[in-house]
């Protein structure tokens, strides 16, 4: 499977330690997978800089063939989302929010300008979850739009550990209840994604059995 991943930060290390994008794509690469990790380059340091925001992005000119495309885009409805969904025909979008009600708020204003701008919603994943920051949140989005609900990633020690030292506990601790989280997501995104492509099509492709 070929996959590209775009941060939305640069540098891609922070005192040293390469960022969690950076470590997901060798658990990815260690399992088989052919992963790319872009970032836009430093401000001052690119030829594209007074193009579209989405065009900073060095992949978005000669991504190649790639199974899945994925974009981490920073909170909120500024030009990158609105460059990225003008520019590229997208499958869908993943709304990512944290559960108290200010983080709801910004994350609704976004999956809005989405619908308007008629990319599919994915779903709604509440980060962050827990004792700290409450829980609900983000289900409460889902339902209110009428979207799936994906799941939530709990906000625990490991969390935290693995993403300050570059170790993501998806690959770390598989087991654990975040690294099972982030599991059912990613399965549940997948999914979504599969019935999309599929429904959008005008045939259902059949394999035949002999």
């Amino acid at each position: 499977m070929k996959i590209a991943l775009f941060t939305n930060t640069y540098p891609p290390s922070v005192n040293g330690v390469a960022n969690v994008t950076h470590f997901y794509r060798l658990g990815l690469t260690d399992r088989g997978h052919d992963v790319h990790v872009f970032a836009p380059a430093p401000l001052g340091e690119d030829p594209f800089e007074g193009d579209p925001a989405v065009h900073r992005y060095p992949a978005f000119r000669c991504p190649g063939e790639l199974d899945y495309m994925i974009v981490d885009l920073p909170p909120g409805t500024g030009d990158a989302q609105l460059s990225l969904a003008q520019s590229v025909p997208l499958t869908g979008a993943v709304i990512v929010t944290q559960p108290q009600s200010v983080a709801v708020d910004d994350a609704r204003r976004g999956l809005a300008m989405f619908e308007k701008l008629n990319v599919p919603i994915l779903g709604v994943i509440e980060n962050m979850s827990g004792d700290l920051f409450g829980a609900g949140g983000g289900e409460q989005l889902a339902q209110e739009r009428d979207v799936p609900f994906l799941g939530r990633i709990p906000l625990t020690a490991n969390v935290r550990v693995g993403g300050d030292s570059g170790h993501p506990v998806v690959a770390d601790d598989p087991d654990s209840e975040a690294g099972q989280a982030f599991h059912s997501v990613a399965q549940a995104i997948a999914a979504r994604v599969s019935v999309l492509l599929l429904t959008s099509q005008n045939t259902i492709p059949l394999n035949v059995i002999k």
